[in-house]
């Protein structure tokens, strides 16, 4: 299998973003599946709940970010934004049992 060789790579955006059209699109995503889990592992010394809905909002702030240079997909950042919305009602309803 062949790949194409960019012809124009002028900067790190056009890098990556040529590595992620060879990949078919994985290279952002697993991107940001790095960066939750090294977010999510950061902010473990508090409870899980609370590290997960810490991860999973920086992580969907850092996919929109990622979209707006077209380096991930929209179902990267719609799944992200889902986390986050999941994490904040988790930890609502744990505040609410207290």
């Amino acid at each position: 299998m062949t790949y194409q060789m960019p012809q124009n790579v002028t900067g790190t955006v056009d890098l990556l973003v040529w590595t992620n059209s060879t990949v078919d699109g994985w290279f952002g995503s697993m991107i940001l599946f790095a960066f939750f889990i090294v977010t999510f592992m950061a902010t473990k010394k508090a409870s899980s709940k609370t590290a997960f809905a810490t991860a999973s909002f920086i992580t969907a702030l850092v996919a929109v970010m990622m979209r707006a240079m077209d380096f991930v997909s929209d179902n990267a950042v719609i799944t992200s934004i889902i986390m986050a919305g999941f994490a904040i009602m988790w930890l609502i309803m744990d505040r609410e049992s207290r």
